[in-house]
């Protein structure tokens, strides 16, 4: 997954595009509070079931 941040905009996106941005809210919050406009990050995203 990759966070893209423009401005005011944030998308979580998969490797194969699928937009994931309104399913993980937190994690654009979080970008949003980042001092950078404009970036993006690369990452991995797991689920853990217990």
């Amino acid at each position: 997954m990759i966070v893209i941040r423009e401005n005011e905009r944030v998308h979580l996106l998969s490797r194969n595009g699928t937009d994931w941005t309104m399913r993980y809210p937190w994690i654009a919050e979080a970008a949003l509070k980042n001092r950078q406009k404009q970036f993006v990050i690369g990452c991995s995203g797991f689920i853990l079931f217990g």
